[in-house]
């Protein structure tokens, strides 16, 4: 089975004063510049849609994972932190990924889940979009 998903993104003018516009999908849209990217402002930035599409790709395959593993997870909540920097000419780059997941799942072994938790982070097929950067995953459980 192949499944494509599309999205769109404009920039209009230069680095510095310019703008973009993102369009998702579904109807939802964003603009973006300068700010948005390196600065705590209103509006997206592509690191923080890519972060948003890690988590859940992130949170669905390891509901996937530990389903296969004979468990069913009441929650998984996850959050990605992308790491945006610069090199010395001033190029922007990802270095790090981090992913945390929580999940309240009864009755399972913490190595076990740990062990399920490491390969859903290396089936994750987001997780492949960024080869380049180390990717960094804390898990844990909770309640339960």
């Amino acid at each position: 089975m192949t499944t494509i998903r599309q999205a769109s993104a404009t920039w209009t003018g230069n680095i510095e004063s310019g703008s973009g516009a993102m369009d998702i999908g579904a109807g939802a849209k964003g603009r973006f510049d300068q700010e948005t990217r390196y600065a705590e402002s209103d509006g997206h930035n592509p690191e923080t849609l890519a972060a948003g599409a890690l988590a859940g790709s992130y949170a669905m395959t390891l509901a996937a994972e530990l389903a296969a593993a004979g468990h069913t997870p009441v929650e998984v909540y996850t959050t990605v932190r992308v790491v945006l920097e610069q090199d010395r000419d001033g190029n922007d780059f990802i270095p790090t990924v981090a992913i945390n997941a929580r999940v309240q799942i009864n009755n399972i072994d913490h190595d076990a889940f740990l062990d399920i938790a490491a390969m859903a982070r290396a089936n994750c097929p987001l997780s492949n979009l960024f080869a380049g950067a180390e990717i960094a995953l804390e898990a844990d459980t909770v309640g339960g």
